[in-house]
């Protein structure tokens, strides 16, 4: 068909118009037919889809990645503390602990004009072990160190050699008090009775040759160990540590961060393969040995509580352990309040007990006339108690075939 057949302007329209309004052809009169193909979209080519910015392409990529990351960290308990992992992060966690090796030379200094050397034998003395300064004129150490001796002395940091005499001793915890004379000696600080944290960081503070002085650093291991330490009788209720103890080194100091003595150094009779170290005797039992010691009217005696069974060196078969009850000594306390073989203690004095050593630890923390409360079990029932302790025999303690009688 002509144009001048279809009616129109002599300009035919085209069949498929790209969006917005297509150029005038009345404003080019004179445009051939074939360029309006300018103005048709190529059928060939889809229609182009508008590209986001790159700027927000990076922000969503790190969107995305933080999102991923923070479910990651969820995931295995980094974040949150539902799941979060029992390690404890390689930081400071706790302000007042101390977690350089740096802190030994400080207490060492501080601490070491408060040790002394013990000597002890019959005509002449040796050097046997070590002593730490509570008072002006008395020094506690280690009571193993002392058997059979008919002479003691004391060779103080300055080079002095002191006569010492014997206060008391008590076989129950290792310790003996000494009385010295005409010595300006430097007191050291005995610290509370809070038991140690097992984890927390102490110091081994002895004298050895001349004016040198000896220093260990580590961390208490275990608490409530109990073990011969060669006065006849088991001794319960000691602080284990890593530090090594050797045998001149027992009657020294354990002290904490702060200079203060949290114990004095034992060791035991025989160390066997994977036995306990770096023993010492707490703070709370040098407290109370040195009250009862020195105090007015004092017998020289140390007495603690006694409840008057046997348990078995092994914990109970049973979730959490216990102490088993092995034997009941006739009209002890134990016999009084209904105790027989074959019940297992599970709390002394509200403390769990998981074995001999907690019980035995329990019992002489105590004095004589002094209530106890327990629990114990018997035919798979728990029952209560409260018991009077009495006062344990050393001497009996001893003759006994089970020296770590409670």
């Amino acid at each position: 068909m002509s144009p001048e057949e279809a009616g129109g302007d002599g300009e035919p329209e085209p069949d498929d118009v790209s969006s917005g309004p297509p150029p005038d052809p009345l404003d080019r009169p004179w445009m051939h037919p074939s360029e309006l193909s300018s103005f048709v979209e190529s059928p060939g080519l889809p229609a182009r889809e508008t590209r986001p910015r790159e700027w927000a392409v990076g922000i969503g990529s790190a969107v995305a990645a933080v999102i991923a990351t923070v479910l990651v960290l969820v995931a295995f308990g980094a974040l949150g503390g539902r799941h979060r992992s029992p390690t404890p992060p390689s930081v400071v966690t706790n302000a007042t602990d101390v977690v350089d090796y740096s802190v030994a030379e400080r207490i060492g200094a501080a601490v070491a004009p408060s040790v002394v050397t013990v000597r002890a034998g019959g005509d002449t003395t040796r050097a046997v072990g070590s002593g730490v300064v509570l008072k002006s004129d008395r020094i506690m150490t280690a009571a193993h160190l002392l058997t059979g001796a008919t002479k003691v002395e004391v060779s103080t940091p300055t080079g002095q050699v002191l006569p010492a005499r014997v206060v008391g001793s008590d076989a129950q915890t290792d310790l003996a008090l000494l009385a010295v004379a005409g010595a300006d000696l430097q007191l050291a600080t005995l610290a509370s009775s809070s038991p140690l944290r097992v984890g927390q960081t102490v110091v081994a503070v002895t004298p050895t040759r001349g004016n040198h002085y000896r220093v260990k650093v580590n961390v208490v291991s275990d608490r409530d160990v109990m073990v011969d330490a060669g006065t006849g009788i088991d001794v319960a209720g000691l602080v284990e540590t890593g530090i090594t103890v050797t045998p001149d080194m027992a009657g020294g100091a354990l002290v904490d961060r702060n200079g203060s003595v949290v114990g004095i150094l034992t060791a035991p009779a025989v160390v066997g393969p994977g036995g306990p170290d770096g023993l010492a005797i707490p703070a709370s039992s040098v407290r109370d040995v040195d009250e009862q010691l020195d105090s007015a009217g004092s017998s020289g005696k140390v007495f603690h509580g006694w409840l008057g069974v046997l348990c078995s060196k092994d914990d109970a078969a049973r979730a959490g352990g216990g102490a088993v009850v092995q034997l009941v000594y006739p009209e002890s306390p134990a016999a009084k309040a209904g105790l027989a073989p074959g019940d297992v203690v599970v709390r002394a004095g509200g403390t769990a007990v998981s074995g001999r050593p907690e019980l035995v630890a329990a019992v002489r923390s105590l004095r004589p006339q002094d209530p106890l409360d327990l629990q114990y079990v018997r035919d798979e029932k728990t029952h209560s108690t409260s018991v009077a302790l009495g006062a344990g025999d050393p001497q009996m303690l001893a003759t006994w075939p089970w020296s770590a009688m409670g």
